[in-house]
This record gives C-alpha cells, sequence and structure tokens, in this order.
C-alpha cells in the first residue's frame, strides 16, 4: 500500500540522465490523468508512522493507506488511486473539478448489495468499486458556442492552436494568414535562406505533444527521430506543411487574407459576446531568393516602428465579414527590425544594410572582413553564414555582449526536468567561454551585465532583453581568431570605416545590423489592447494574444526553445475556452487581479502591450497553475514528455556527435579555404558524452 501511495505522486526526477537507455516512452492515457486527479484535486492526508501502535491506533494508520477505487458509468470507466479514509464528499468535488465544475448534485455514487444498489452517503468511505449515475463518461464536456474559433496567423502557435483543436474534435475553426502559405512571418519573411533553427529540432518541431509525437503514432512519421537536430529555413517551412497535410489542417486556412478589423459585439461579461472579423482578400509580397535589399513595404513609413503595410488588395476576391464566438492572435515575436542609422552610412562606400528578411547577398562577402552591429541570436547566425561563405574577418561590435550558449548547454537545459539553475548553467558555459574575448581580454560568463550572482557563484539570476543565442560557430571562430568582439557604439562612418565613441576604429567591407526586433503596434490596434492581463486582453479570456516573449528574467531555466511553451500555454488557453466555469471561478475568488498586466510603452516605448516580457509570461503561468487545479491535471506532465521526447530522439549520445561533427565541417572549411593556416592547431570540440552525465550528476 505505501509503494501504491510512492507512484500515485509524480516523480520529479533530476535535471537529466544521458546516454544510452535515458530514453523513455512519452505516457498518457487514463490511468495517468486518474492519477494526476487524485493526486490534485483529493485532498491527500497523513497520519503517524508508529508501526508498533495497536488498537485504535493501528487503524488509524491503515485508515491513511492508498488502494485502486474503479468507478464507472455505462460507457465508460477510471480507475484512481484513493486513500481508505477518503470518503465520498471529498470524491464528489475532486469529480466535479474534473468534468469542469460540473454540479455536484447532479451525479450519484452507488454500490451493488445483493439484488439491489445502494446510494452512498457524504461520509462514507469511497469503495474499490463504484458506479456513477448522472454522467455518461468521464471526459469533459466542453461549453458549445454559436460561432467557430478564430485563430488569426498561420505561423508556429496559429497552426499548434489549430491542431489542439483538430485533435479534440473540433471542426469549426479558422486560420487567416496574410501569406500564400503556412509558417508566419518569422520564417517566411524575417528568416534569411540561410537561417538555421538555432534549438534542437525535437523540443520544437509543430506537432510536439503526447497526443501527435509518441512511439506508434503514424502521422507525420511520429517522433521525429530522423530528422535533422537544426534544420534550415526550407525544412522547417517543410515540416508545417507535413503537419498541415497529415492533420488535414490546411481546409481550415484561409491564406492570402488580412484581418483588417475587430470588433467586439458585447462586453467583456456577456456570455453572448462574439467578435465580428472584417477581412480582405490580399497578395502579400515575401522574396523567395536571397539578396536584393529590402522591400517597398519593408522600409515602413516617417515612423518605421509602427509599420502599416497589410498587403495589396486582391481585387478578384471580395471582402468579406464572420463572426466569431472565440479569437487568439499569433503575431510571433519577430515583427521588425529595429532602426538604427548611422552617420555617414552614405560615405562608408560598402554594404549596410539589416542581416534579416532576405535582404542581404552574403555570397558577396567572400574574402572580405565583414562587422556585425549587435550580439543577439540573429548576430550569433550571421555568424555562421558569414564563416559558410569564406569571410576574411569578423567584427561584433555591441554595446554590451550578451550570454551565447552552446548547442550542448542548450540540449542540456531544453531537456531538463525539474529546471535546472541559472548557476548550473553558468557554470556549464566555462569550457566554451575559455575561447571567448571581448576587447581583447578573456571574460567569465558570471561577470556579464545580464548575471547577478553571490560571491561563492552558488546562486545566480539572469535579467536580459534578448533571449539566449545558440550556437557553436561563435566560441569556435573566437578559438581560430577569426572573430573579435569590440564594445562600443558606433558613433559615424567613414569610407570602411566605422568609428566609435570609445575611440576605435573597425575597419571592414561590410556592416550587417542585426540591432534587436520590434512588436507591431497594429496587433494593439487590432485587439483594442488597453492593457494584457496575463495572456488575455482586457481581462477577457476569448481573446488572446502574445508575441512570445523575447527576454530573460529567470534563476531556473526550463528551455531556450518556444516549442514545450508554446504547447502548455495553448493548453492553457483552450481550458479556458472550454471550461468558462474555471474562469468565472477566478474571478469570484479574486485571482484575475493577481494576474500580471502590462501595458503599452512599458517598459519602454517601443513595447507595444502584446509584446509582454518573459516575466510577465512566467508569472501568468504561476498564477493560473497555482489557481486552476484542473487546468494543472492537464499540464501535469508536460515536463516529463518533454524530458522523454528530448532523449528519444536525441539522447546524449547523438547530440554530441552531431555537434561534435558540425564543429569539425567548420574546421575543415577554414583550412580547405585558407581562413586559416593549414597546419594551425586542431581545437577540440567543447563538450563530451562524459561531460554531460557530470553535469547531471551535479
Amino acid at each position: 500500500q505505501r509503494r501504491s501511495a510512492a507512484r500515485a505522486v509524480p516523480c520529479r526526477r533530476g535535471a537529466a540522465l544521458p546516454g544510452v537507455g535515458c530514453a523513455r516512452r512519452p505516457t498518457g492515457g487514463a490511468m495517468a490523468t486518474a492519477t494526476a486527479t487524485s493526486t490534485s484535486l483529493i485532498p491527500v492526508k497523513t497520519g503517524t508512522t508508529n508501526f508498533q501502535a495497536s488498537g485504535n491506533s493501528a487503524q488509524e494508520i491503515r485508515s491513511y493507506s492508498w488502494f485502486t477505487c474503479t468507478l464507472r458509468t455505462e460507457y465508460d470507466k477510471m480507475e484512481i488511486p484513493v486513500q481508505t479514509c477518503t470518503v465520498i464528499s471529498e470524491l464528489r468535488e475532486a469529480l466535479s473539478v474534473k468534468l469542469g465544475y460540473i454540479d455536484g448534485c447532479s451525479f450519484d455514487f452507488v454500490v451493488k448489495q445483493g439484488c439491489t444498489w445502494r446510494k452512498m452517503r457524504e461520509s462514507d468511505q469511497v469503495g474499490r468499486s463504484m458506479t456513477v449515475r448522472g454522467i455518461r463518461n468521464f471526459k469533459i464536456a466542453a461549453h458549445k458556442y454559436p460561432h467557430p474559433f478564430g485563430i488569426i496567423g498561420g505561423g508556429y502557435s496559429g497552426i499548434k492552436t489549430a491542431l489542439m483543436l483538430a485533435s479534440q474534435g473540433y471542426d469549426d475553426y479558422v486560420v487567416f494568414d496574410r501569406y500564400d502559405r503556412p509558417g508566419g512571418h518569422t520564417w517566411l519573411e524575417m528568416a534569411n535562406k540561410t537561417t538555421k533553427l538555432q534549438t534542437e529540432f525535437p523540443t520544437y518541431h509543430i506537432w510536439y505533444g503526447d497526443e501527435w509525437s509518441r512511439q506508434g503514432v503514424k502521422k507525420c512519421g511520429g517522433p521525429p527521430v530522423d530528422w535533422e537536430l537544426w534544420p534550415s529555413r526550407d525544412k522547417v517551412l517543410e515540416h508545417f506543411q507535413i503537419c498541415c497535410q497529415d492533420y488535414g489542417l490546411l481546409p481550415h486556412f484561409k491564406l492570402q487574407s488580412n484581418v483588417a478589423a475587430v470588433e467586439v459585439m458585447g462586453s467583456v461579461r456577456d456570455d453572448d459576446r462574439y467578435y465580428q472579423l472584417s477581412v480582405n482578400p490580399v497578395k502579400f509580397e515575401r522574396r523567395s531568393e536571397q539578396g536584393g535589399g529590402a522591400m517597398a513595404h519593408q522600409l515602413g513609413g516617417s515612423d518605421p516602428s509602427r509599420h502599416q503595410y497589410e498587403g495589396e488588395k486582391d481585387k478578384t476576391r471580395a471582402s468579406f465579414k464572420a463572426n466569431f464566438s472565440c479569437v487568439c492572435m499569433w503575431p510571433g515575436a519577430l515583427c521588425f527590425p529595429r532602426p538604427v542609422v548611422y552617420p555617414g552610412e552614405e560615405e562608408f562606400g560598402g554594404a549596410i544594410d539589416y542581416a534579416v528578411e532576405m535582404r542581404f547577398d552574403y555570397k558577396s562577402l567572400a574574402g572580405k572582413v565583414v562587422c556585425i552591429a549587435g550580439h543577439g541570436a540573429f548576430a550569433m547566425e550571421n555568424v555562421q553564414t558569414c564563416l559558410e561563405e569564406r569571410v576574411k574577418h569578423i567584427y561584433i561590435v555591441c554595446r554590451k555582449p550578451n550570454l551565447t550558449c552552446p548547442r550542448a548547454v542548450s540540449w542540456f537545459i531544453n531537456q531538463s526536468n525539474p529546471p535546472i539553475t541559472a548557476a548550473h548553467i553558468l557554470d556549464m558555459l566555462g569550457p566554451a567561454y575559455r575561447h571567448v574575448r571581448v576587447d581583447g581580454q578573456p571574460v567569465d560568463p558570471w561577470d556579464f551585465h545580464s548575471v547577478h550572482g553571490n560571491a561563492s557563484h552558488t546562486h545566480a539570476t539572469i535579467t536580459s532583453k534578448t533571449r539566449l543565442a545558440v550556437g557553436d560557430a561563435y566560441f569556435l571562430a573566437q578559438a581560430y581568431g577569426l572573430l573579435e568582439v569590440i564594445v562600443g557604439n558606433v558613433k559615424r562612418c567613414t569610407h570602411h570605416t566605422l568609428h566609435l565613441d570609445t575611440g576605435a576604429k573597425v575597419e571592414c567591407d561590410a556592416v550587417l545590423k542585426c540591432t534587436g526586433m520590434l512588436g507591431d503596434w497594429k496587433v494593439d490596434k487590432l485587439l483594442h489592447i488597453k492593457e494584457m492581463r496575463g495572456w488575455f486582453v482586457n481581462g477577457d479570456y476569448r481573446r488572446v494574444t502574445g508575441g512570445q516573449a523575447d527576454s530573460i528574467d529567470a534563476s531556473d531555466f526550463a528551455g531556450t526553445t518556444n516549442g514545450p511553451a508554446v504547447y502548455s500555454q495553448i493548453k492553457g488557453m483552450l481550458h479556458f475556452w472550454e471550461v468558462p466555469k474555471d474562469w468565472q471561478r477566478l474571478l469570484d475568488a479574486g485571482y484575475w487581479d493577481m494576474l500580471p498586466i502590462h501595458r503599452p510603452g512599458e517598459p519602454d516605448e517601443e513595447y507595444p502591450a502584446y509584446f509582454y516580457c518573459a516575466k510577465h509570461a512566467a508569472s501568468t503561468g504561476i498564477v493560473l497553475a497555482g489557481a486552476c487545479p484542473l487546468l494543472t491535471e492537464k499540464t501535469s506532465q508536460d515536463e516529463d514528455y518533454k524530458h522523454s521526447i528530448s532523449h528519444l530522439c536525441c539522447p546524449a549520445r547523438r547530440l554530441i556527435r552531431e555537434a561534435k561533427a558540425d564543429w569539425e565541417r567548420y574546421e575543415r572549411l577554414f583550412r580547405e579555404s585558407g581562413m586559416v593556416a593549414e597546419d594551425a592547431a586542431h581545437v577540440p570540440y567543447l563538450y563530451s558524452e562524459q561531460d554531460m552525465a557530470d553535469f547531471a550528476a551535479r
């Protein structure tokens, strides 16, 4: 019985168990759900552990033991672990919550007694086998709406929302997108032709989730065990298309359609409110080949931070309006490059452009000296691209250098369960940062501006406006002397020279601007956002948006990729759409006031309301997890799944093998193209499989 009790409590493993045999099949099903129900919804009681007791005291010990209770309806069965002392009133309350806060008086528990049935009293202890009368099955009866669900944006989160709706049996949803295919702004327009996924594919792929990516599932090939770990832009777009085709999502897409207006018909408190979308057919221009500079709409207007381009209207198709009961909008995190213009750019005499949106022809850089302005994720991507194009030398000029994460450390974070501490991560960065110099001086990850830690290096918090960039090429280029990091701001340009405010001069042939990304103010206007309460527009649970928070503010880390977070967030959104009684319960209990608020212009004027930070997103998750036991049950296995799918598709052995092979491929490229001397000393890869095991053991 004590062993049963241990199994009933979800186990929290260590950070990792890398190596052969550590993969675990993703679990799910009725038993897993039932276990979560009993532990999270039924109060767990504890008693004395004096095993020498006798008489009444011994009976008290036995009353806290565990057993499996079988509940049946006419069409369904569920097994749940309960304690001997659990009474019918406690089970009734838990079952009411599990079924979506239905009226607890609408069903009864009965047991067979001879040839008759006896109705259980509220004070009766739970039996080993009982029948539940008054309900058909143990599934939540989702709320029925008069209108479909509307999804604005056909990128990662939009496809994920459609996939989750389809898997739950919904057929009444529509996905609107301005482009001519699924994929979204980030991958169809913002990414370069040379862009690669920085984090690992197993925790990013669009069908990530126990419903679709587990052993035995045929669609999309199941878990992506044979996919490359860091696919190119075109392969990422291909996998979006495969998912939409295999799961029948494409008929629900309205492509080349721009949502021009969203009208809220009724107040936020009206149960019968709905949202009327005005949709224009458009031809949204995008480039298919790398190079050629910015397209007209990418240049923006007089205020580049508030771009107004919505596509050229397609006069062969008619505009229309449609009503939706619930609406979500996923504009993505990478909307527009932050505009930065240096004095004297016209005198530079070489190429200067933003290194996004396929504007720049990288093939023109062979044998040249390149300066990359910025030190974020796009800067690290451009380091890799410049190396592949065989540049002569790379300078990175930045106001402050940001932390860069090697591939092996990124994998370790993404597979971790529970999350690992910032102090652990900083220690893991040590082997990579032995190669890094800033202004010619060695640096310690603990000394970066974004790190706030104690003197003994046992605790740290990392706070930054940009997320962790991931890649190995940055460290390899520094090790071979092909890359230098210089701190300073560009004060002015002269012929092939950048003059910094520190007095330093950087002589180069081309400048690639990686100056960060801005949100899209049209989103705030379209959805009438005054404030974001959590994920919810003006506190309306049926109007949801978010820009995938592009920042860091944490002392514990569970991922460098958006895949698991988006999976859990959309679960949460659909939970409230299906169980509006739970949202009403939050309002009545005052939890609504505990959700974080983000308004336009916070923390500075660059930020629209929907473009909230990582701390806002994390606080929302914490509040909802603590206030919604039913939602917590639905997401209780998410971290276990993340760990298992990581090891199933990419155990530590594969990760190190492929990262090392890529590292050595660059080394050969450097020598064969004359970027370094043939006899230059070999630089061993940063980590080994044993290193991963040692990090896990700590």
